[in-house]
């Protein structure tokens, strides 16, 4: 089976700062990062905006052409590990998370008929600048090494977003992610020879 190399290019960009804030430098990630923070996924025509706060993070979403953005609740189910926590780079690994989670209709039915009721994500973060936050997520069936999508891209940071006044998108039949045709090959491949 492929294995799962996830690589992304860093340009690290410091910044001095002179003033006499008795706070701490923040040393994980999130502090690091605080804000509005967009991405395009042009293939599925979404717009996503990640709201960074100290502690945790939100997650907005739109189609391309819409006004304003949805909350997406957070998925539900499954283990969260957190390899990594610098201010450069968050890396997370979520095992067992249930497959209608993340996909819905064909794609999950063929997930489920062989055998796959959970996939696995990996997650990392990168600082690139004080502008940008590059990314990689790569989605496996299970816990194993089959790879169902990998999206990857660039984060730019924004200064505000218009909220669609409360609504959010129902984690049951929100927004779902769409295998590509090369893991479906290879969940129909395995199927034949199972």
């Amino acid at each position: 089976m492929k294995k799962i190399i996830l690589s992304i290019l860093v340009i690290a960009l410091f910044s001095c700062s002179s003033n006499n804030d008795s706070s701490p430098a923040p040393t994980t990630f999130f502090p690091s990062h605080v804000g509005n923070w967009k991405t395009t996924f042009t293939t599925q025509n979404v717009d996503v905006v990640t709201v960074i706060s100290n502690s945790n993070s939100s997650n907005y979403s739109k189609v391309t052409s819409a006004n304003c953005y949805n909350f997406v609740p957070p998925t539900v189910g499954g283990n969260t590990q957190v390899l990594e926590d610098t201010t450069q780079k968050l890396s997370i690994y979520t095992s067992n998370i249930p497959a209608s989670s993340i996909f819905s209709g064909a794609d999950l039915n063929l997930l489920i008929s062989n055998g796959y009721t959970t996939v696995a994500i990996s997650d990392v973060f990168l600082h690139t600048s004080s502008t940008v936050i590059s990314f990689g997520e790569v989605i496996c069936a299970g816990n194993s090494t089959i790879e169902l999508l990998t999206l990857s891209g660039n984060f730019v940071k924004i200064s505000s977003f218009v909220n669609c006044a409360g609504k959010e998108i129902n984690s049951q039949t929100g927004i779902k992610y769409q295998l590509p045709e090369k893991a479906k090959k290879i969940l129909k491949k395995q199927k034949i020879r199972g």
